[in-house]
């Protein structure tokens, strides 16, 4: 924990580390949170990040399966990752967004904006359920667009329509 961006910098320059991780702002520094009555140690700041992964879309994929991933169904991630930041732009004004491959099987949307960092439990919630567009369901054949209360799908789903239209063009399925 540094209690300024010179100190963290400072850290950083002199042990030159491979990997970081990267947490929530505290109400105590976390190194005592042993030391801090339970109610009194919570977080005042932290990431919204949104995780989409691959396996997510095998009801419509035709190549892989799993946490498989091939150019093809690569795609699915780009077309994902153009509606969410339109929506998240948009829809939200969140000017601060990282696409970053998780390591594994798809990628995550880091929200930097310090609106959406402090945002509480409900909010995070809210915006969750208003991004999540397939309906959860066992046997599902092909995924199903929720429309959350609306009566016309979100522009930029269509868009990301569009955008899948032209990636696939060539692909015979």
């Amino acid at each position: 924990a540094f209690h300024v961006s010179d100190e963290y910098r400072a850290k950083v320059m002199s042990q030159q580390p491979v990997r970081m991780e990267i947490g929530a702002v505290y109400t105590h520094p976390p190194k005592t949170h042993q030391t801090v009555v339970k109610d009194a140690y919570k977080p005042v700041e932290r990431e919204l990040v949104f995780d989409i992964d691959m396996d997510d879309y095998d009801d419509i994929r035709t190549c892989c399966t799993g946490s498989k991933l091939c150019k093809k169904c690569w795609k699915f991630m780009c077309c994902a990752a153009k509606t969410l930041d339109r929506s998240l732009r948009e829809d939200f004004g969140f000017q601060h967004l990282m696409f970053v491959y998780s390591g594994r099987r798809g990628m995550h949307c880091w929200v930097g904006d310090k609106t959406a960092r402090q945002l509480g439990n409900s909010h995070r919630s809210g915006v969750a359920e208003y991004l999540n567009l397939v309906a959860n369901g066992a046997n599902r054949v092909r995924a199903e667009i929720r429309m959350n209360g609306c009566d016309e799908i979100h522009p930029s789903v269509l868009d990301a329509h569009k955008i899948c239209e032209t990636y696939f063009k060539d692909d015979p399925e």
